[in-house]
């Protein structure tokens, strides 16, 4: 098998683990060359999750099952880094990871106690 089709093979199988990772597709382009801190003078906390995200993936893999939570004002960049640290771990140390919407989650959460919705 020529080098060439390996390559496609291989970009194949990085789209199925971010297909399954669930990263809505308006979210796919974010990573940390893309992302700009508008807001880092107003928060001096983002700069400090700009300097932490990059490193995130890797001290994961030393310490599985640790988290990390940004909190914030909306339009801050929260989405952004955690969408880039998510691929990071998908593509780069083949960890399965689900992008998830807290809203939704709640709405699931919730219908799962609705005996009419059929949710569990």
């Amino acid at each position: 098998m020529g080098l060439a089709r390996l390559r496609v093979q291989e970009m194949e199988c990085e789209e199925r683990r971010i297909a399954a990772a669930c990263i809505p597709e308006r979210y796919r382009h974010c990573s940390l060359d893309s992302y700009v801190a508008h807001f880092s003078r107003v928060d001096p906390s983002l700069n400090s999750a700009l300097q932490t995200a990059p490193t995130f993936a890797k001290e994961y893999m030393l310490n599985p099952g640790k988290g990390l939570l940004f909190t914030g004002s909306i339009g801050v960049g929260k989405i952004h880094l955690a969408v880039d640290m998510l691929q990071r771990l998908v593509l780069e140390y083949g960890v399965k990871g689900l992008f998830c919407d807290y809203r939704e989650l709640l709405k699931c959460i919730q219908n799962s106690y609705n005996p009419q919705v059929q949710t569990t």
